[in-house]
């Protein structure tokens, strides 16, 4: 089944940040309030209270949900959701336009477990997505191969951002909200 994701999201945004060349790991995203400005015609802007002073790797490693925010400004509110979209397609995710908004930086779309655990081993393949396959093989009784699945791979990042990501996602457990 598929459910929202929540702050398993959070490095597809990051990553996509740093690929637009908008943020870095070491940027810092000061104290005050990130505003994302719609790309609706309704108008009205979504402020979250406002930022902690941090990195952005800082803001991973915390999981904070208003840097996260701020990221997501610094991508814009239509070509932001709309590139980390795209990332997500090339990973054979696909999410519905309806979901397709600046609040999917905090994961708000939904995915299946079996999705979100290909794309997650992206950024320990370099880049390189591998469709997850739960049949590899199947042999008869004297050991002929009667089918062998072909790996769909495909090089969907690039592998100095997928390391540089990575290396934010090891901050969580380093310094940030799985320390304990």
């Amino acid at each position: 089944g598929k459910r929202q994701v929540g702050s398993t999201m959070k490095p597809f945004v990051y990553a996509t940040a740093m690929s637009m060349g908008v943020v870095k790991p070491c940027t810092p995203l000061s104290p005050e309030a990130y505003c994302v400005d719609p790309c609706d015609p309704s108008g009205r802007r979504w402020c979250p209270a406002g930022t902690p002073a941090a990195t952005v790797a800082q803001g991973l490693a915390r999981s904070s949900n208003p840097t996260t925010v701020a990221v997501m400004s610094k991508m814009g509110a239509c070509s932001g959701p709309e590139t980390i979209a795209k990332i997500l397609s090339r990973m054979n995710i696909e999410i519905p336009q309806d979901q397709i908004v600046p609040s999917m930086c905090l994961g708000t779309p939904d995915m299946s477990l079996f999705e979100m655990v290909g794309a997650q081993a992206m950024f320990v393949n370099g880049g390189i997505y591998i469709a997850p396959q739960t049949i590899i093989r199947i042999e008869d009784r004297n050991g002929n191969v009667i089918y062998s699945a072909e790996p769909y791979t495909r090089e969907v990042m690039n592998p100095s951002i997928s390391f540089e990501t990575l290396k934010m996602m090891k901050g969580v457990v380093t310094s940030g909200t799985s320390t304990s």
